[in-house]
């Protein structure tokens, strides 16, 4: 296991133009691209330079083509790309799946997340480049000070009413001028603007079988790769469509996988434990039942401050930690941006994108002018309301906001006790998902499609105690 003073910035990195102190004494160094790189010893790096030209790649990378490719390969594959041009790297990054980073030089610096920014990245809004894996990072290299929208957003009435939070508008951060990167946007580091580059053409849209055999495609060569990593894999399983689709992807990896599920006296959770538990001893699954209710008091609230804003699953962070130390956990998350989320709500929403529709869609925070004034800033900062070619702004609001602000968030925590990737972090994955009518989204079709074809018995289990089939 992990030596404890590890938990701090667990997984981390820190990204500077000057030479900047590491934040953890047992980070180790290096220079790459002329930046000062300072990182967790278990976060994944690769570097390919040609002349003025570079790319640097940070976390866990798979080339959904070429599920053999290693690290480098993938590595020096960007750097052919952008010495064609930058448009042709960020369509290469846009096969790429796994849980990363994309850092390169041009002329100037640019910066660039995976698919939905799960390998979260803060950076300053001043140059010279300050960046890294924690929001606390960057504000102690800036010495910045609270947030002061975010301390107005605070003392608002709707906010001390409402459940609790679990993230924050648009990219705030409790810091001031520190932010979030967000989904598919780029980072100029010459005058830290940002500047969006996807979608690059308009949404198709397909019947939903056609769409479901296309993400089979770029889901199963994510399997091949995680069965060629040396650390044990697991797999949270629940009674829920995403989750079933999981396991239905990763049917021919299944013998070399734990699955698990929580168990507590929620109702949910007991539904989870009961499904799950027949479908593991009907399908002759390895499969475990946890209860994270008994390792809260395990690791110190101090760590977890430092890792992340808000409480997610400390518990399980515990739990994961004694159970399963530096496995990879394959999660479900991120399918459901190809579910039309807020649609399925039957809430009548403006024809294109305004703050307060945000607000309203983020906490029904319509009436909070600091959640509002937020969401303005993001909205202007990366060209949402712009974006048009038939998609709905309400599917991108739950990727490119959603997704980064809280499921990167959550990461963060559990980073202490192990990686975490899904197996739908794809651009060109998600991008095939909108494709399918709305109301097959609405009705998880090309889901429970997929599982069909992949696996069919598991069509006879109910879907969060309702009929598999709508």
């Amino acid at each position: 296991m992990i030596d404890k003073t590890f938990h701090r910035y667990a997984r981390g990195f820190q990204l500077t133009e000057e030479d900047v102190p590491s934040p953890h004494p047992g980070w180790l160094s290096q220079k790459a691209l002329r930046l000062t790189l300072h990182h967790d010893p278990r976060t994944k790096l690769a570097v390919a330079e040609a002349g003025r030209l570079g790319v640097l790649i940070i976390g866990e990378v798979i080339d959904v083509s070429d599920p053999e490719a290693g690290f480098k390969t993938i590595a020096n594959t960007a750097l052919r790309a952008l010495r064609v041009n930058e448009k042709a790297l960020l369509a290469y990054a846009n096969t790429l799946g796994g849980r990363h980073l994309i850092v390169y030089r041009t002329k100037e610096l640019h910066v660039l997340g995976d698919a939905t920014c799960s390998l979260s990245c803060f950076y300053s809004a001043k140059p010279p480049l300050v960046a890294a894996s924690h929001a606390r990072i960057v504000a102690d290299v800036r010495g910045a000070g609270p947030n002061g929208l975010l301390e107005s957003l605070s003392r608002h009435p709707a906010w001390q009413k409402s459940r609790p939070a679990r993230s924050y508008p648009g990219d705030q951060t409790p810091f001031e001028d520190v932010f979030l990167l967000t989904a598919n946007v780029v980072l100029d580091a010459s005058d830290m603007s940002i500047r969006r580059f996807w979608p690059t053409r308009p949404r198709e849209e397909y019947e939903s079988s056609k769409v479901a055999n296309e993400c089979i495609d770029l889901m199963q060569p994510q399997i091949v790769w995680l069965t060629q990593q040396s650390r044990r894999l697991v797999m949270s399983a629940t009674a829920g469509l995403d989750s079933r689709t999981a396991v239905a992807i990763a049917r021919s990896a299944a013998a070399d996988i734990t699955f698990f599920t929580h168990k507590s006296e929620k109702a949910a959770d007991r539904q989870d434990a009961e499904t799950f538990s027949i479908i593991a001893a009907q399908m002759g699954l390895h499969h475990v039942l946890i209860d994270t209710r008994d390792h809260s008091n395990l690791l110190p609230d101090e760590t977890f401050q430092h890792n992340s804003f808000f409480p997610h699953s400390r518990s399980a962070t515990a739990t994961y930690l004694r159970l399963f130390p530096e496995s990879i956990h394959i999660r479900s998350n991120l399918a459901e941006i190809g579910r039309a989320y807020y649609r399925g709500l039957n809430v009548t929403y403006p024809e294109t994108a305004t703050p307060r529709a945000l607000a309203r869609s983020w906490r029904h925070m319509q009436s909070n002018p600091a959640a509002v004034a937020a969401f303005e800033q993001w909205i202007t900062k990366t060209g949402l309301v712009d974006v048009g070619m038939s998609y709905d702004y309400l599917d991108l609001f739950y990727w490119e906001h959603r997704m980064p602000a809280w499921y990167g968030l959550l990461l963060r925590e559990t980073d202490i006790a192990l990686e975490t990737l899904s197996i739908f972090n794809t651009r060109n994955l998600l991008q095939t998902m909108l494709g399918a009518p709305e109301p097959d989204r609405v009705a998880g079709a090309v889901q429970r499609q997929i599982i069909h074809t992949m696996w069919p018995e598991l069509t006879q289990f109910p879907i969060n105690g309702g009929p598999f089939w709508k």
